[in-house]
């Protein structure tokens, strides 16, 4: 039996309501001793209840300094469950989210009500789910009061608006109690504005397959980590580039298709092939809705991380290395590296080449924090970096090469006609128009056409009316 059912077993819930936590320091004391509480008080903590405004009167009722009683200054309280493992003065109160059952929201209510109460006048980030940094006062008894706690900062904001402890809410704070003091709240991500523009491509471009694609990048979105920007970014090189259609086989995944997947793998090996589709035991890259396993089609040819020939309509079975060189010559690798995505075809060690994977790893995150956060939905704080415009050169140079042959023709065009009488000088497109003269180029108001629009009007010998039908050159 665990220490949390034991101590909850004493049946002693009226008294927990009635008099606040006064039994709870007597358990705490007796059956932990003094040196179960040796730390600074300092704890994560994640808030369990909804907040609800309170006077600045209350605020000092309930044992907070108030430096200014006479303020207008809007106070919130809420109830919080400190998330440790060890050392945790909490230990003794059973999980409310054990209890989220309809039949058990009266007990879930009380029990919530037996925790600690933090107040803040901050109101921003504070929603069911949120993680905060708490400070505990010490007492005689050399125990902790557990009624209130000091708020000290927020590491982890929850804006979801849960009203209650439900299903959904504790399934968000899950991993919080999994690790306990080892969780680290999702690092801030960095999106470059690049990829937000080439992101945008994709969406208002013809690009094949964007139904398919489409439940897989909701998912992947739901995740809140941005990676559908570099997918989307990436779909659009590849087909703007090289013509190929992209399939995706695989997005998010839950831990249970995960285990589906690796017992799958795990058979495959047991059987004695050396061509199974490699899938790791626990939740990672795709956990977190940072990466997808994709096949793309060119010339009727399906290309996977078995199978494929470029240029011909040819399936084949191909060793990892003919399979990798086909994946290489494709061009898609590269493109991926572009908009920063990691190709698992580079992959070694426990499951090795995987061809059709590709993952990302934000900035600031490591493969530590990939892994804590697979499976969750915490939302990392995101800011925007501006772009070197390195990302997309290739189709900035041919729009602007694009521009500027455009140009060209269209001044020529006109030039052949600009000594016409009547004619007008201009193409009639104030961008084109804007373009030539940002091209250098000019129309001269007498002469002849010149067969290099960049070469200046020659001197005529004799200067010609402007009422002239023809082009002959009258001389002296």
């Amino acid at each position: 039996m665990s220490i949390e059912k034991s101590l909850w077993d004493i049946d002693n819930m009226a008294d927990l309501v009635l008099d606040g936590l006064g039994p709870i320091k007597s358990i705490v004391s007796d059956f932990f001793g003094g040196d179960f509480f040796s730390g600074d008080g300092t704890y994560p903590a994640v808030v369990i209840s909804k907040p609800v405004d309170i006077s600045s009167s209350e605020y000092t009722a309930l044992g907070f300094p108030n430096y200014d009683a006479n303020s207008s200054r809007n106070y919130r309280k809420f109830k919080v469950r400190i998330i440790n493992k060890r050392n945790n003065p909490h230990a003794m109160l059973e999980n409310p989210c054990d209890l989220s059952t309809a039949t058990e929201l009266c007990q879930q209510n009380s029990l919530i009500a037996s925790h600690t109460t933090v107040a803040t006048n901050q109101t921003l980030g504070f929603g069911i789910g949120a993680l905060v940094k708490i400070k505990l006062d010490k007492l005689p008894n050399s125990t902790f009061n557990l009624q209130t706690a000091h708020f000290l900062e927020i590491l982890q904001p929850n804006d979801t608006g849960a009203q209650i402890l439900s299903k959904v809410a504790c399934d968000s704070m899950s991993l919080m109690f999994e690790h306990g003091e080892n969780y680290e709240p999702p690092p801030e991500i960095v999106i470059n504005s690049d990829l937000i523009e080439w992101a945008d491509k994709y969406d208002a471009e013809p690009v094949p397959n964007k139904i398919q694609h489409a439940p897989f990048l909701r998912a992947i979105e739901a995740r809140g980590k941005l990676f559908e920007l570099h997918v989307k970014a990436f779909f659009y090189f590849v087909w703007k580039r090289k013509g190929y259609s992209i399939i995706i086989t695989s997005g998010v995944r839950t831990q249970s298709k995960q285990t589906e997947l690796y017992n799958k793998y795990q058979k495959c090996k047991d059987s004695g092939k050396t061509n199974c589709t490699p899938a790791g035991k626990k939740l990672g890259y795709h956990g977190a809705g940072l990466a997808i396993d994709i096949n793309f089609n060119t010339n009727g040819s399906t290309i996977n991380g078995k199978t494929g020939n470029i240029g011909t309509p040819t399936l084949m079975n191909q060793s990892k290395a003919d399979n990798k060189d086909l994946w290489l010559a494709s061009g898609i690798v590269d493109i991926a590296a572009e908009v920063g995505l990691e190709w698992g075809g580079n992959f070694s060690g426990r499951t090795g080449y995987d061809a059709p994977h590709f993952q990302w790893t934000p900035g600031s995150w490591t493969k530590k924090t990939v892994e804590q956060h697979a499976g969750s939905s915490a939302m990392a704080p995101v800011s925007t970096e501006v772009g070197s415009g390195q990302m997309g050169a290739t189709e900035v140079a041919e729009a602007h090469k694009e521009t500027i042959d455009t140009a060209e023709e269209t001044f020529q065009n006109i030039a052949d006609q600009a000594y016409l009488p009547g004619t007008s000088t201009t193409s009639g497109d104030s961008e084109i128009d804007e373009n030539i003269e940002n091209l250098g180029l000019e129309f001269h108001s007498s002469g002849p056409a010149h067969s290099n629009p960049f070469d200046p009007a020659p001197e005529p010998s004799t200067p010609v009316s402007g009422d002239y039908t023809d082009y002959t050159d009258h001389q002296d």
